[in-house]
């Protein structure tokens, strides 16, 4: 969030906590991206971006969004822009950069 943003949240969360209390309470968690700069152990081989999108790994085992590969990481998107992937409460972006091309395969 930017700085107008979480001065927004801390708003809502004092007006909520006026009128209903202190429980439950709302918290503001930062997760820091990471992009692809970073040496991280994803090894994949092939990207689908369809209806189902999912990442081929090294292993030859196809895995799709929500599912946590052998290397800990939990895979929470697949898009022509980049894979996202949670680990340790961290998020990092494997950037691919295919977003807005025209992708026709004629062969």
């Amino acid at each position: 969030l930017d700085d107008i943003e979480t001065t927004r949240f801390y708003g809502v969360t004092r007006d909520f906590r006026e009128q209903y209390g202190e429980k439950p309470y709302l918290v503001l968690k930062s997760i820091p991206k990471v992009s692809k700069g970073t040496d991280i152990d994803f090894p994949f081989r092939s990207v689908n971006f369809g209806q189902v999108p999912y990442v081929i790994l090294t292993d030859n085992v196809r895995y799709m969004v929500g599912a946590r590969t052998p290397q800990g990481y939990r895979i929470s998107s697949v898009t022509p822009a980049g894979i996202e992937l949670v680990k340790g409460g961290r998020v990092i972006t494997i950037e691919l950069g295919y977003e807005g091309e025209k992708n026709h395969d004629k062969s």
